[in-house]
């Protein structure tokens, strides 16, 4: 709590009081923070294994051989021959159709030019896009340029995307909390909210019509509330009126605890009002 409320105390002001903020309502936006950045992290290493160099020479390769594969065994004969064949070579482990068998060859290949890479990398892939008028005529030299560029771009945007949806809402959320200050004195409810746009307030206990306190059910889990003051006349929580951040404190762990003395202080101030403004009365009759 900084020294705002002290700072602003008039002469025989007590503080009888202050909103506790509760670091449970950066539970959420926190866990949030931390399961975008591991999506992010995931999304860039499949993108990174996509968009290499590595990854282009394997991926394009791999779907090279088997268009030459399904080419092979496109009638159904042949087909059903490669399934008999295999299931004879694997009785452990047969395959029941076509698109099972497919599969294993499939990542057979993957795994061939990813051991070809090992051993010979940047050759392999200069030989398959070094000649540009070759390359151009296949179209690989088009896609490579493409993949290589859109691997640069998608991340690029995938870590602003974090930023935006990850970290802006988790530091829009802290900085909230951490400017929220509110106290109860024995003459009147002051506080201030914001750190760029400052809203404050300073109700006098006669000018405080009440004290709402409203919960998420993350609030009634974690025991934060939402606290906010009603100067007479002001809307509540309860109405279709849009709520006013000016007199609305969130993340406040003792909101019952406040509201139960504001209200008592309010009675109290009322009270001795009203036997001022009778013993005022009594004197003026007296006269």
């Amino acid at each position: 709590m900084s020294m705002y409320i002290e700072n602003n105390l008039g002469k025989d002001e007590t503080i009888v009081i202050k909103a506790k903020k509760s670091w449970l309502y950066l539970l959420m936006p926190a866990i949030w923070l931390v399961l975008i950045f591991v999506l992010a992290i995931v999304a860039q290493v499949y993108i990174s294994k996509y968009t290499s160099h590595e990854g282009l020479y394997v991926e394009i390769s791999t779907a090279e051989s088997m268009s030459d594969f399904d080419l092979a065994f496109s009638s159904s004969t042949m087909k059903e021959l490669a399934i008999s064949q295999y299931n004879e070579n694997h009785p452990a482990d047969p395959v029941t159709d076509w698109d099972e068998l497919r599969e294993i060859r499939k990542e057979e290949y993957r795994q061939q030019y990813r051991d070809m890479w090992a051993k010979e990398g940047e050759i392999l892939f200069d030989r398959k896009f070094g000649d540009k008028a070759e390359a151009e005529l296949a179209g690989m030299g088009f896609f490579q340029e493409l993949l290589i560029n859109a691997g640069t771009y998608v991340n690029i945007v995938l870590w602003v995307l974090f930023f935006l949806i990850g970290v802006l809402p988790f530091i829009h959320r802290l900085l909230l909390w951490l400017s929220i200050n509110l106290a109860l004195t024995n003459k009147r409810v002051v506080g201030k909210v914001g750190i760029l746009r400052v809203n404050s307030i300073d109700f006098h206990l006669d000018k405080i019509d009440h004290v709402q306190i409203k919960a998420s059910i993350l609030g009634n889990l974690f025991h934060y509330y939402t606290l906010r003051i009603l100067s007479v006349g002001g809307a509540g929580f309860d109405n279709n009126r849009r709520r006013n951040d000016k007199d609305t404190f969130v993340g406040i762990s003792n909101a019952q605890e406040f509201k139960d003395m504001a209200t008592r202080a309010i009675e109290v101030h009322a009270e001795e009002a009203r036997k001022a403004q009778a013993a005022e009365i009594a004197r003026a009759m007296g006269k």
